[in-house]
């Protein structure tokens, strides 16, 4: 019986079997931790998953509010001035409840924007991160005019904190101003969860 299996095997070398190719796509490939991150801002921010290929312009795009808005934070912190506050208040609220009307998308989109992402009306979790930040803002001013300057002082802290976690590429700040809606307990409920 041992010399029957031994004639039935082929002893002639077989050709090398070739490797199948890889159907790993860029758009299903891991993403980087910095890929990650935009997209992950994008989908807070309301908007849909972009494709790889307008993920960097899209997050410049949508980054370049909290970037001012860390500048006007700062400039009012150093010269404790209720004046940029309330200006400050006032620009994110009419931004909030006027998304057509935005002055931030506005100057985004007429100085950078010329062949890059352009921003249009912000949706409901970016509005709603709008009126937070203007609520903070116009509390600030009103604390500074009313001489509570301990307690301006503290929200200032927050806000700065608040502000800086989304205009900075590296600020790791469990604060943000921003409706989570996706990476909330109801958003995972209904399917909609980010990784």
């Amino acid at each position: 019986m041992n010399s029957e299996v031994r004639g039935h095997l082929n002893t002639e070398p077989q050709p090398p079997v070739k490797a199948p190719e890889s159907r790993i796509t860029p758009a299903i490939a891991p993403l980087s931790r910095r890929d990650v991150r935009m997209r992950n801002f994008i989908l807070q921010m309301g908007f849909d998953d972009p494709a790889p290929a307008i993920r960097p312009a899209q997050y410049a795009a949508l980054t370049f509010q909290p970037r001012v808005v860390l500048i006007a934070v700062a400039a009012g912190i150093v010269f404790q001035s209720p004046a940029i506050f309330a200006v400050l208040g006032a620009l994110l609220w009419s931004s909030a409840f006027f998304p057509n009307l935005n002055a931030f998308s506005a100057v985004y989109n007429r100085t950078f924007a010329k062949n890059a992402f352009r921003l249009g009306p912000a949706p409901a979790p970016r509005r709603g991160a709008e009126t937070m930040a203007g609520a903070f803002a116009f509390a600030i001013a009103v604390l500074l005019l009313a001489g509570f300057s301990l307690t301006a002082f503290v929200l200032e802290a927050i806000f700065l904190a608040a502000s800086s976690s989304p205009a900075s590429a590296s600020a790791r700040l469990p604060i943000t101003f921003g409706a989570d809606t996706r990476s909330s307990p109801f958003g995972r409920f209904r399917g909609q969860g980010i990784e």
